[in-house]
């Protein structure tokens, strides 16, 4: 294992820690870009859990504008949010000089964040409540950045969701091969360019240029959001990295794509994947109630078509990281990322498959009749 995983440097903990070495630190989390560590505290008001996070500076280029956007999504979040509300925000720690940003002796960059005790993530949907209250909770997140003062938000990485731009870098590194493994992924890239055709097929151009342009979480994963201890309500949308303009679809997609799915993590069988229609259903539901009146009609009438463009895209992503020496998605074994890009291909196709049903959900939805 690699021990920056599990080791935190003194020079991180002192300067967020204000002076207090930790008493003990582990790694949290399974996220794939950053590093991140929680450290406890003991200090003369009680303990003090504070979570460490290395940022991923190949991936985040510009982690000054990133961090900018964060002050400003959280302060917005906790102005806009009535002090009655059982929901909560991520807080920022900022080091003994004040700064959100500590670059340590190896010249690698880390914030701080308050741990927010009692509360947990969870992997999957153990019961379809918890799919309704993942959705409302991004829902209602968008809608309550809806009015976030200018100036827009820096794009954190641009071209994120952009399909076009996607297949682009995935060409791209077909050409190059550098690490030469093109030849052994033949199968893989074949099924994905058949999955790519019939995605243009059924849905055309896959850019979305008429949506309108919204703050988008981007990263809308089941994970990402906390509930509290007992896993019943949602309290807390985390991971704010990839909050920036782009088109709300994207969050549906992202959060049918990891939530609302049954498979056999071990299988290669397209039938060990598969959708579950009423996890489906209350994810609908739920964000489309906590979006509210945001959601316009035309966003309404292409939400079926985000799931499967979404799986895709993740597809093609995990594709190109492979070939290029997995240097985006962390990996614990090798081919790790050509396995995650055979398996977002499978759930792709499986979506194409129930994308009537697909549509009848999202219809009913909007019109109130789901039970």
């Amino acid at each position: 294992m690699d021990e920056s995983a599990t080791l935190l440097p003194d020079s991180v903990a002192w300067t967020f820690g204000g002076n207090h070495k930790p008493l003990e630190s582990r790694p949290l989390g399974n996220g794939l870009i950053h590093r991140t560590v929680l450290a406890r505290y003991e200090t003369a008001s009680g303990p003090l859990l504070l979570v460490h996070q290395r940022i991923n500076t190949d991936v985040f280029r510009e982690p000054a504008s990133l961090m900018e956007n964060l002050e400003r999504i959280t302060r917005h979040l906790r102005e806009a949010t009535p002090a009655t509300s059982h929901l909560r925000f991520l807080q920022l720690r900022p080091t003994l000089r004040g700064e959100l940003l500590y670059r340590d002796e190896a010249g690698r960059l880390w914030r701080c964040f308050v741990y927010l005790e009692e509360t947990r993530s969870l992997d999957a949907v153990g019961r379809i409540d918890q799919a309704r209250e993942a959705a409302h909770a991004f829902g209602s997140f968008a809608a309550a950045l809806a009015d976030l003062p200018t100036p827009p938000l820096h794009e954190t990485i641009p071209r994120f969701h952009d399909m076009r731009g996607r297949i682009e870098a995935l060409d791209s590194a077909i050409a190059s091969d550098p690490l030469r493994r093109v030849a052994a992924a033949t199968r893989e890239l074949a099924d994905l360019r058949n999955l790519l055709d019939r995605q243009q097929a059924v849905f055309g151009s896959a850019d979305w240029a008429n949506l309108p342009r919204r703050i988008a979480h981007h990263d809308c994963k089941l994970n990402n959001v906390l509930f509290d201890a007992s896993a019943t309500h949602a309290v807390c949308v985390v991971d704010l990295d990839t909050v920036m303009p782009g088109t709300l679809l994207s969050d549906f997609g992202e959060l049918v794509r990891s939530a609302a799915v049954r498979r056999t993590e071990q299988s290669r069988d397209p039938e060990h994947v598969d959708l579950d229609l009423d996890a489906y259903a209350a994810i609908a539901a739920g964000y489309m109630a906590g979006a509210g009146e945001l959601l316009s009609r035309i966003e309404k009438r292409a939400m079926h078509l985000a799931p499967p463009l979404l799986a895709l895209m993740n597809a093609v992503r995990f594709m190109t990281d492979h070939l290029q020496g997995d240097s985006y998605f962390r990996i614990d074994t090798p081919g790790q990322n050509l396995e995650r890009a055979h398996k977002q291909a499978l759930l792709a196709r499986r979506l194409l498959d129930r994308l009537q049903e697909a549509r009848e959900i999202v219809a009913s939805a909007e019109t109130g009749s789901l039970r």
